[in-house]
């Protein structure tokens, strides 16, 4: 359907990407669950800095450097939260000011890592598990956790 005509008119669609991303429609549903979760939260006015404040977490990385990265990124820039880096497997130049570092680089310390690849999460809790011992958590438990902690 449209995002694998997405993917293959961006040239993103590889041999990789195509095992993971398990039923075009079910990873469809995943993205659309994920937004309007957001946007429902975002509207009834709660925000991802006030869940975080309220679970201690003053520094994070973000790993993931795609569209829910940033999304993150914005989200929390200018908060009290403070965003130490973006983690990604493919180094790229800065994103508002924010040093993009590669995992095996990764040497900080930050109360949690927020995991924006929803198709690779097991594989990166694993991979950044052996790197550190911050708490590593998903962007969908996080949007989760809001939704009940908030209603």
């Amino acid at each position: 359907r449209e995002t694998k005509r997405i993917f293959i008119e961006f040239n993103l669609l590889t041999e990789r990407n195509k095992k993971e991303i398990p039923d075009e429609n079910d990873y469809e549903i995943c993205l659309k669950g994920i937004y309007s979760q957001w946007l429902s939260l975002k509207q009834a006015g709660y925000s991802m800095e006030h869940y975080l404040h309220n679970r201690g977490v003053k520094s994070v990385a973000i790993y993931g450097y795609a569209e829910f990265g940033t999304h993150v990124v914005n989200e929390l820039k200018g908060t009290s939260v403070q965003i130490e880096c973006i983690i990604d497997r493919q180094k790229k130049y800065p994103y508002s000011g924010i040093e993009v570092i590669l995992p095996e680089e990764y040497d900080r310390k930050v109360d949690l890592i927020i995991v924006t690849a929803m198709t690779h999460y097991k594989e990166i809790y694993k991979y950044m598990r052996n790197q550190t011992d911050c708490e590593i958590c998903s962007l969908e438990s996080i949007l989760e956790e809001m939704w009940f902690y908030e209603n």
